[in-house]
């Protein structure tokens, strides 16, 4: 949704009032480190329930948790509402906006995020739950109010960025209010009203210390090139920096997905001691992670142009942004492979690796940036991104490897990775060779289409254990419907 309304949201409120979503979204990545690892608790605690488990204390634990997270979004609000004057008077440039407009528009980023803020934490429980279908419908119903109202508000109510973000506002009070809703609903229940419960907190804190160490370097890393750039740029230039984030972010719609069925799974598996079940589902998820990023971000690399020309009708907006396009969805590619690695560890407890490497990787990663955004533009920030994912993706397998599920790194590096890596990598270079222009027709349309289906079938098929999957549930489906 947001990628489909996108051009249209740029159209009515410009690059400049784009520059604040932008600015919006880098606050929500900064704020993320407020999660202090209790988001990724909650998820591994709710996977770990047995049936054995009193209710009390699984509702004791969200209760418990809840009162925290609310307490961190009345803290965001007030933050933002206190920085706005000098957020908009110091540190963002705009050039046609007045300061007092994105002083108003940082006021409702505040309570945006404010209402945003509890609903990662209700996800997350719904997630350990394992009910990641319910929690999809949750999300696929607001993002389509969320696109289509804004679009209708835009149109025919008030272009502007205020109305852009009081819209925002509704949105994520929903979204926050569906997800509480649901998850209490799917809670084991109990005639005993929950509770705040210190034990708990108590028991999970070490692990969430150092879940939050991760994350709270882990953001400084991940968004180090966007407060950079915000703060250097003119707002309407960062706005093309921001269009070129989102292209690379939408790989992430991939891996969340992938990720939430498998972090609890990985759980699961290790309280129950089954290794060799963990063997299977780690090197599933990694190829499946494979084979839905790679061949995506190669489509996106080696088409940009004609991607970003069909989406957004501007060549201008094209020729702002391609290159920051391929830079950035390069590096997002190798963030990306990293996520199913990094979820093996959590889930064995061991924070101290991701830790370790992402504090040395931001402490590289931030005069990278200054000095290549100061001679080379935001092309220079986005090429930083991308040699950084690519080493630490590198020293992460080559290390975590060693402590955890052994002997399976070259696995990791041949089957999950490198051969539908090779796969999509041929069938879409010899697709580009096939479309040398820039063309905007319907023949065009159906021509990348059929390349980039092709690529994801190759990268498919060479993954064996995804190759499996699909033999067994296209032989499943048969029988049933012959069956029927």
């Amino acid at each position: 949704m947001s990628l489909v309304f996108l051009p249209y949201y740029i159209q009515w409120i410009g690059f400049e009032a784009y520059g604040l979503v932008g600015v919006y979204a880098a606050l929500l990545a900064l704020f993320s480190v407020l999660d202090l690892g209790l988001g990724s608790s909650m998820i591994r605690e709710m996977a770990r329930i047995g049936p054995s488990d009193p209710p009390e204390e699984v509702r004791n634990l969200t209760r418990s948790l809840e009162f925290i997270y609310w307490s961190v979004a009345i803290f965001i609000g007030t933050t933002l509402f206190f920085a706005a004057p000098y957020i908009s008077g110091h540190w963002i440039q705009p050039k046609t906006f007045s300061h007092e407009t994105v002083k108003q528009s940082i006021y409702l980023i505040g309570l945006a995020l404010a209402f945003l803020w509890p609903s990662s934490l209700y996800a997350g429980g719904l997630i350990g739950l394992q009910r990641q279908v319910l929690l999809n419908g949750i999300i696929v119903s607001v993002a389509t109010i969320r696109g289509v109202g804004m679009l209708l508000i835009l149109a025919f109510i008030s272009p502007t960025i205020q109305a852009f973000f009081l819209w925002q506002i509704f949105i994520n009070f929903l979204q926050t209010a569906l997800t509480a809703f649901f998850l209490w609903k799917n809670l084991p229940q109990s005639l005993i009203p929950p509770k705040f419960d210190k034990s708990i907190i108590a028991r999970v804190k070490k692990y969430a210390a150092g879940i939050a160490g991760v994350t709270v370097i882990g953001v400084l890393f991940s968004h180090v090139d966007k407060i950079v750039l915000s703060r250097v740029l003119p707002l309407e230039s960062f706005g093309y920096y921001a269009l070129a984030v989102t292209v690379a972010s939408a790989l992430f719609h991939i891996t969340a997905p992938i990720y939430s069925v498998c972090f609890p799974r990985f759980s699961q598996l290790i309280a129950i001691n089954d290794f060799k079940s963990l063997n299977h589902v780690y090197h599933f998820g990694c190829q499946l992670m494979s084979a839905f990023v790679i061949p995506s971000s190669l489509f996106i690399i080696l088409f940009s142009h004609e991607l970003l020309f069909l989406w957004t009708q501007s060549l201008e907006t094209v020729n702002n942004t391609n290159l920051l396009v391929k830079l950035l969805v390069s590096g997002t590619m190798l963030n990306a492979l990293l996520y199913l690695p990094t979820a093996l560890q959590y889930a064995f407890g061991w924070t101290k690796l991701t830790l370790c490497l992402n504090f040395l990787s931001f402490l590289i990663m931030v005069p990278l940036v200054c000095l290549s955004a100061h001679y080379f533009g935001p092309e220079g920030a986005a090429w930083s991104w991308g040699v950084m994912n690519a080493l630490l993706l590198f020293v992460t397998i080559q290390l975590m490897h060693r402590r955890m599920i052994k002997n399976e790194k070259w696995v990791w590096y041949v089957k999950d990775v490198g051969l539908p890596f090779i796969a999509s990598l041929s069938v879409l270079s010899v697709g580009r060779l096939m479309i040398p222009g820039h063309g905007n027709s319907f023949l065009t349309i159906v021509q990348l289409l059929v390349i980039f289906l092709t690529s994801l079938a190759a990268a498919f098929f060479a993954s064996s254990h995804v190759r499996q999957w699909v033999r067994g549930f296209l032989h499943t489906s048969s029988h049933g419907a012959f069956d029927k």
